[in-house]
């Protein structure tokens, strides 16, 4: 069977699920970003900002890639940069727009409870691929 190359074959053959997120969060960005340039303003600033968030976390996870730190060390460090990145976007969505009262204690809420199942599942996943082995 021959090697099948380029864009368009990368896109066919790839994880299915990942492509809807890809092609969903390009969409609602063009969206917005359609609606920023023609309106000045959209009801889903937010997901702008949430994408930012979750962009910022993602490449967060290149601490992982420390082999000399001990993983309870990692984790520690990643937790501590997801909380510094939820603190800094609510302090700078804070100088645009009006935050609710607890916006800074709800998001440190948030952290602590998506944080520790991240954390599970990681440490379930080696468990298992370990003794797939």
């Amino acid at each position: 069977m021959s090697e099948k190359k380029g864009l368009l074959s990368e896109i066919i053959y790839r994880n299915k699920i990942q492509l809807i997120c890809e092609a969903f969060t390009f969409a609602t960005i063009l969206d917005i970003i359609i609606s920023l340039i023609s309106n000045g303003s959209t009801s889903h600033e937010h997901l702008l900002s949430r994408l930012i968030i979750v962009a910022l976390s993602v490449l967060s996870l290149e601490v992982f890639k420390v082999k000399k730190l001990s993983m309870t060390i990692v984790f520690l460090l990643h937790f501590l940069v997801c909380v510094g990145i939820m603190l800094i976007s609510t302090w700078f969505n804070g100088l645009f727009l009006e935050l609710h009262p607890n916006a800074y204690w709800d998001g440190i809420r948030s952290v602590f409870i998506v944080y520790p199942i991240f954390v599970i599942g990681i440490v379930i996943g080696n468990m298992l691929s370990k003794k797939r082995k």
